[in-house]
């Protein structure tokens, strides 16, 4: 089964890459953190708090003929909250997510 979903993968690499790389395609991303001290940190006896997040973001933009063209843009939030040396809560989930049409007549 392996070999198969391997061999599957290895005929289709071929045609995403062709297809991403026609595009004009944006890669990038968000980096925080924060850091509470003393007693007003999240658990009761934790010195320390820490929250550290990123949401990386990918844009594809392809103009089609006659002043047409189709965008998107997906990414996608990850954040984790630290007390001490420990992981209180990791939380991931869909930031935004948007297709786009525009020509002279519509934009959808």
């Amino acid at each position: 089964m392996l070999v198969i979903r391997l061999l599957i993968c290895t005929a289709i690499l071929p045609f995403v890459i062709n297809i991403l790389f026609s595009q004009s395609f944006n890669i990038k991303g968000q980096f925080w953190g924060s850091r509470i001290t003393g007693d007003d940190a999240y658990l009761e006896n934790s010195f320390f708090e820490s929250s550290l997040g990123y949401i990386p973001t990918f844009s594809l933009y392809e103009e089609l003929d006659d002043n047409k063209m189709l965008d998107m843009e997906f990414s996608y939030r990850i954040n984790y909250l630290f007390s001490e040396n420990s992981l209180i809560r990791e939380h991931e989930k869909l930031h935004r997510f948007w297709i786009r049409y525009s020509s002279n007549e519509l934009e959808a």
